[in-house]
């Protein structure tokens, strides 16, 4: 945390870690594609033991293991003899509260993006670029390895708001839950599970629908659940009791999200309820840590869709727009809120 008595050496330095942070998301991000986490997990190993079972050079992989020891992803037990460290736990392959696919996601497709960030601020997203969304969502069609990194990664980060989202959200008795652009299914299966009396209907694309059955099946609600391989932009399944859209206006501009919006207004049932799962941008920003996540998901926008995160006066603006009143703001884990509407 910035202070005013800090020296400018000390700045300096702070400003220098900053500068330098890259090399930590690479860094995870090889970690995860060796398997290092997991292949230390089951106990302690020697650089050449480690080097032989991922496949490596053995000097390389002594360097990246001690820059891994500096994040606590390992630890070094003894001289060239390395561990599991505390942070690399939420590294390995189905973890509950990992974190595997959103680093490699972050080391990957997401980095290379990160370069346009200079010509993105030069030029602004432009008229023309409102498609970009809609063609990135176009390419997981066709790259599976992308495919699966997204849809894990974000299925990663709907388990990141565990029960603060379960505990807040009001599921009528005997509901039909329709999730907007859910994904895989995780964020819809764990809210049937909590209420045993609900039906789902979960709406996405083919890439991403074909990966539900297995969550959905895992969980045990399987057989409450219908899947509809759709675009939101063309319509939304009606006479729902809920609608819930989680990290899906954010990645669209207001034309787009208040088309998905308009789309919902014309599905629901006079009493039904939306509920949207967003990032807030404050209208002011600081230095805190919540403030800093938020804005680097703005960025990442930026660079790698055509939408934006927005403040709760532009999801207000936007709801009205559809002719949706806000009913309800409810802060939950991970730096995400729910935004509670109903037709106006």
């Amino acid at each position: 945390m910035k202070s005013e008595h800090d020296s400018p050496s000390e700045c300096q330095t702070r400003l220098m870690e900053l500068i330098n942070a890259g090399w930590m998301t690479q860094a995870i991000s090889v970690a995860c594609e060796f398997d290092l986490p997991d292949r230390l997990s089951s106990g302690p190993c020697t650089v050449p033991e480690l080097a032989g079972a991922a496949g490596v050079d053995a000097d390389a992989l002594r360097r990246l293991l001690r820059a891994l020891v500096t994040l606590e992803v390992c630890e070094e037990v003894e001289l060239g003899r390395f561990s599991i460290g505390p942070l690399g736990r939420l590294l390995c392959r189905n973890h509950e509260q990992g974190l595997r696919q959103w680093a490699l996601l972050n080391g990957g497709p997401l980095w290379l993006r990160w370069g346009a960030l200079s010509e993105k601020v030069r030029t602004g997203n432009r008229v023309d670029d409102s498609g970009i969304s809609a063609e990135r969502f176009r390419q997981l069609e066709t790259d599976n390895q992308e495919a699966e990194l997204f849809h894990g990664a974000m299925a990663e980060l709907s388990r990141r708001l565990g029960n603060s989202l379960l505990e807040v959200l009001t599921v009528p008795r005997e509901a039909l839950v329709v999730d907007v652009g859910g994904g895989s299914g995780h964020l819809l299966a764990s809210v049937l599970c909590r209420h045993p009396d609900a039906r789902g209907v979960l709406l996405d694309l083919p890439h991403a629908i074909a990966r539900a059955p297995s969550v959905l099946r895992h969980l045990g609600v399987e057989r409450r659940c219908a899947l509809k391989e759709g675009c939101f932009f063309e319509h939304v399944p009606p006479a729902g009791d809920l609608y819930l859209l989680k990290s899906v206006l954010h990645d669209w501009d207001d034309q787009h999200a208040a088309q998905i919006l308009s789309h919902c207004t014309q599905a629901m049932k006079p009493d039904a309820q939306l509920v949207l799962i967003e990032r807030l941008l404050p209208e002011r920003v600081g230095t805190t840590p919540d403030h800093r996540a938020v804005v680097r998901s703005d960025l990442n926008m930026l660079v790698g869709l055509a939408g934006r995160e927005r403040t709760l006066a532009e999801y207000r603006a936007l709801l009205t727009q559809a002719g949706l009143g806000l009913k309800e703001v409810q802060t939950l884990a991970g730096g995400f809120s729910l935004l509670r509407a109903g037709l106006e």
